[in-house]
């Protein structure tokens, strides 16, 4: 399901990515679906869960896509040492790694 999830938001979304504001709380916490989303826009972070905004695996796999999406992640990783390396190495700008 999760699979075929993120496939569909791919070809639904287009260039726009925010598909998310329109699906269930469900899906909005669908790891996979939320990452597929966030390769097409940073902006789709805006409607994932807020739990899923938390975990510190997604996060992890979240920044090693993109620096820059450490600015929608949970403040508490500004803090974390590791996630701040991974944000650094993919191009997040100095301010967002520092300030969160």
């Amino acid at each position: 399901r999760c699979r075929l999830a993120a496939r569909h938001v791919g070809i639904t979304v287009g260039p726009r990515g925010l598909v998310l504001q329109h699906v269930s709380p469900d899906l909005r916490a669908d790891p996979e679906l939320v990452l597929a989303a966030a390769k097409v826009t940073l902006e789709a972070l805006r409607y994932a869960a807020p739990e899923l905004l938390q975990d510190r695996d997604f996060a992890m796999e979240l920044v090693r896509h993109s620096g820059e999406a450490l600015a929608y992640l949970h403040p508490d990783f500004a803090s974390d040492r590791e996630v701040l390396l991974l944000a650094g190495r993919s191009g997040a700008p100095t301010q967002v790694a520092q300030n969160g």
